[in-house]
């Protein structure tokens, strides 16, 4: 997620909080949430690019000035050099050389010191304040990276229909922002303070407020943007509360779509059930934290879905498909992927949060008309013949599509269990 999402879903969760904590009773829970105003990240997102971009911006002219006149660690050793190059000695130094009579050498007759012992001062770049620098630095770059991707993308792209490729000048002014801040970038990571701060294990996790952090003034305005932006320290609380804020979004999708709560059935909030036309379907919390499990039935035919949720923009392998779920797809805020194809993003265009997880929710329980004569011979998605039939279920073994046939005297009906797009 980029940093300014992370931040509005901190945001968010505080909100989501405090209602749970307003509804202890899972009957009112559900029936008031129509009052619960739930934004998204995404639009949220898009609106705030702009402020991020000129706070980067002067950050970066912080940073710089910084690099000019950073500060420094003196420390010192003793090293023994030539007499000729040693300059002025302390009375200390002198004190060694008089007592060491390897540095001796006898000339004209006389004995004179050749080599001397001689405190040295150097100068340390690479303090903990520094390192924090650096790790702002390279934090930075890899959020850029993010943005330039993620508007690339958005540019509108020939397709051989067109006569010409649109314009969208809000995408163009987007990236032209981003190019002059990876221009700024660039002289930054070719500074001889970053080249050696880089050297540095810049992995650091829980950021101390030194006296320099907090006291100098340059020093603490890149501190105060960390504290800003940087609101998930620890990536398993980021896990947790974005699953929660889908598993809200999937129970506004259930309550716009007048889904009724099953209240004898719904003991615990992240377990809950519904009746849904002649449907009885369940939503529960996985046992990890980027999962969630929708369970449909109808009658004694069960379908067990599968939702894994990824923080990053560009999904990664999950390890391995969930068991027992007949369909596992992998959401990130931007787009949802098929277990089985997460090379292809189903939405092909910009779709909010809402409406990626209505077509998820309400795809489970896709139902259409045709003959039942013709259908439980033929696939109804490939046409393929030769199905295999368990009970009731009939599944292709070419396009993987598992449907079965509701009970109905007046109309056939086929209930897609698992429909492969």
């Amino acid at each position: 997620m980029k940093i300014i999402e992370e931040s509005q879903l901190k945001k968010t969760i505080s909100q989501l909080n405090m209602y749970q904590e307003e509804h202890r009773s899972i009957k009112y829970f559900y029936k008031d949430l129509d009052e619960l105003k739930l934004g998204s990240l995404q639009r949220f997102s898009f609106q705030q690019d702009d402020a991020f971009f000129n706070e980067v911006s002067f950050i970066f002219s912080v940073i710089s000035s910084i690099i000019a006149h950073p500060h420094l660690s003196n420390k010192g050793e003793d090293i023994i050099v030539r007499a000729s190059t040693a300059g002025h000695l302390s009375t200390e130094s002198f004190q060694q050389v008089f007592k060491d009579t390897q540095l001796w050498k006898e000339k004209d007759y006389e004995m004179i010191p050749e080599y001397v012992h001689h405190y040295q001062y150097t100068d340390e770049l690479k303090i903990y304040e520094n390192v924090f620098i650096g790790m702002l630095i390279h934090l930075i770059d890899v959020e850029l990276g993010k943005y330039s991707e993620f508007y690339m993308h958005m540019l509108p792209s020939f397709d051989q229909a067109d006569i010409e490729i649109s314009e969208n000048k809000t995408i163009e002014k987007k990236l032209a922002q981003i190019d002059d801040l990876e221009r700024k970038l660039r002289y930054i990571k070719n500074t001889y303070f970053y080249k050696e701060i880089s050297k540095c294990n810049l992995a650091l996790r829980t950021i101390q407020p030194t006296n320099i952090l907090l006291k100098d003034r340059l020093y603490h305005y890149c501190f105060k943007f960390y504290r800003q932006f940087i609101q998930y320290e620890d990536k398993d609380r980021l896990l947790e509360d974005f699953r929660k804020y889908y598993f809200f979004t999937i129970l506004k999708v259930f309550k716009d779509n007048h889904f009724v709560l099953d209240e004898k059935k719904s003991q615990k909030y992240n377990h809950l059930s519904f009746l849904f036309k002649d449907y009885q379907v369940e939503i529960a919390l996985g046992k990890t934290l980027t999962d969630i499990d929708l369970t449909v039935s109808h009658h004694h035919v069960v379908a067990k879905h599968h939702l894994m949720l990824q923080t990053e923009r560009d999904v990664q392998m999950p390890e391995l498909e969930i068991e027992n779920a007949l369909t596992t797809h992998v959401m990130t805020l931007w787009n949802a992927y098929q277990f089985v194809q997460l090379d292809q993003p189903i939405f092909s265009n910009r779709v909010s949060e809402y409406e990626m997880i209505t077509e998820w929710v309400m795809y489970s329980m896709k139902e259409v008309q045709a003959k039942k004569d013709i259908y439980s011979k033929y696939c109804p998605v490939c046409r393929h013949k030769n199905l295999n039939q368990e009970d009731e279920v009939y599944s292709c073994p070419d396009c993987k599509t598992m449907y079965t046939f509701k009970k109905d005297e007046k109309k056939d009906t086929i209930w897609f269990i698992q429909l492969r797009r």
